[in-house]
């Protein structure tokens, strides 16, 4: 559906808009479109005035408790981490279908202690500025605006190395530290 909906768009719109370059090079390559245009999304939040103080033990994931966000590639990743620092908490913030299994997964990893689940919220700025560092573990991402807000606050990012927005976004060793998508190992080694 999505692919016919994409030919579509493609011979009927005035104009495609889409997030990130690499979505943009997409849709020329693979429909020889010629009117797409790139508006990325801007910060949802207002500008912090001042950085988060990253003085607690805890790293954050926030998100659509949905596959794509790939929480339970996080949650295996933690294990290792757990075990070398268990003076740190993850605090995954998020809504959505998967809150039962992602549940049930974190008390069979025996992470109950040091994983918390939280519901989405609208203050959203108080989870940025108390956590130390935000993990961001997708299968994919459109332009990721978790990644903006959590670097408007000065967080270090340990990320998966996802199409588009991630890639439009970090570099690994730069800005942000990077692994392959579906690979636990490799997220906890980060």
């Amino acid at each position: 559906l999505r692919s016919i909906a994409h030919r579509l768009a493609a011979r009927t719109c005035e104009r495609i808009v889409v997030l990130t370059e690499l979505d943009r090079e997409k849709w020329v390559r693979s429909l020889r479109c010629s009117n797409v245009e790139v508006i990325p999304n801007s910060l949802p939040i207002p500008l912090p005035a001042q950085p988060a103080a990253r003085t607690s033990r805890t790293a954050i994931a926030v998100g659509r408790l949905t596959d794509v966000k790939g929480f339970d590639v996080l949650l295996q990743a933690w294990v290792p981490i757990a075990r070398a620092f268990p003076d740190w908490t993850l605090r995954i913030v998020g809504s959505g279908e998967l809150l039962a299994s992602l549940t049930q997964l974190r008390d069979r990893l025996g992470l109950r202690e040091c994983v918390r689940l939280e519901p989405g919220r609208s203050d959203i700025e108080s989870v940025y500025r108390d956590a130390a560092m935000l993990c961001l573990s997708s299968r994919y991402e459109g332009f990721s605006l978790v990644l903006v807000e959590a670097m408007a606050y000065g967080l270090p990012i340990v990320a998966t190395n996802c199409e588009t927005g991630v890639r439009a976004l970090l570099t690994h060793g730069e800005n942000a530290r990077l692994s392959p998508v579906d690979d636990p190992a490799a997220l906890a080694r980060e």
